[in-house]
């Protein structure tokens, strides 16, 4: 459960869209990032038939244009497709698409940039306990990330993505797997603390731990030992042999009746040998018992159900 792949364009400088091939199932996640080198442009995104929301933009004079999109894979949609950004005007950027399973739902986002060259920092405030944040970075200072450090204010970081051009941008992205506490979090680099960021991050809640709920109240049984389809059934009452055994189908049976037959053993159909009853309790339905009275014998019909 949580990050499962990284999808990336090979190049951060393609002029007007940046797409890139992504496989992926029902129920994932993905989180697109993307980059535009060129300030002040619009950016777009599309891909597999799915819904993408925006969570953070960034499109400011002496900045790269920035956005990050998160898309719900639903039933049917899962498979192998392109998903592709859009840059308006002639710009040129790149495209990081990172694929999740086992999400609840999506969370906080928070996106900034700062007014002179520094270090990229933001605070996000994430919803949930151990919720996965996934952070996007663009450098329109372009200066050399060699140094970087990723921030842990949310944990551990995983990068995944680390781009650098000359003259345009420079890309950073990764995801931190646990956040630990819900609450606010400083999330970005430390270095190097010359860039000229845009900056964004998005909050993945997992999805609870299914916990497995006990189903009416307990049985329990003498003998800790169910009683199987063909032996007594017992509808509120209580059926009770003196050996403690449970009744077979072809012996008495107490649908609302208490019963105890002291030898636990059945009439003969036939007669067979005469057996003590202390209560004359229901036997199986036209049943007739033979009951031994003198030297003579007596054929009587019991009670039925």
């Amino acid at each position: 459960m949580g990050f499962v792949a990284e999808y990336e364009t090979a190049g951060w400088f393609t002029v007007d869209t940046a797409s890139v091939s992504v496989t992926c199932a029902e129920g994932d996640v993905l989180v697109a990032n993307a980059v535009c080198g060129n300030q002040l442009r619009s950016l777009g995104i599309s891909g597999g038939g799915l819904t993408w929301t925006v969570h953070g933009v960034v499109s400011a004079l002496a900045r790269c244009s920035t956005a990050q999109w998160t898309a719900i894979v639903g039933p049917g949609q899962g498979g192998t497709f392109n998903v592709t950004a859009t840059f308006s005007a002639g710009g040129a950027g790149g495209l990081s698409v990172l694929r999740f399973d086992g999400i609840g739902s999506v969370g906080a986002d928070a996106v900034g940039n700062a007014p002179d060259p520094t270090a990229p920092s933001l605070v996000i405030t994430t919803t949930e306990d151990d919720s996965i944040v996934v952070v996007m970075v663009g450098d329109h200072e372009t200066v050399d990330g060699v140094t970087r450090t990723w921030r842990t204010g949310a944990g551990a970081l995983t990068e995944t993505t680390y781009f650098r051009s000359n003259s345009e941008n420079a890309a950073y992205v990764g995801y931190h797997a646990n956040a630990g506490a819900a609450g606010a979090k400083t999330v970005g680099l430390t270095a190097p603390a010359t860039m000229r960021p845009s900056i964004a991050a998005v909050e993945l809640v997992l999805e609870p731990d299914s916990v497995e709920q006990p189903i009416g109240p307990a049985s329990q049984t003498d003998t800790a030992m169910p009683m199987g389809r063909a032996k007594t059934t017992a509808l509120g009452v209580a059926a009770a042999t003196g050996s403690a055994q449970p009744l077979g189908r072809h012996k008495a049976r107490a649908l609302g009746t208490v019963v105890e037959v002291a030898s636990a053993v059945p009439l003969s159909q036939s007669g067979g040998t005469a057996h003590d009853i202390d209560l004359a309790a229901v036997l199986a339905p036209q049943q007739p018992a033979l009951v031994a009275i003198g030297a003579g014998r007596w054929s009587a019909s019991l009670e039925t159900l």
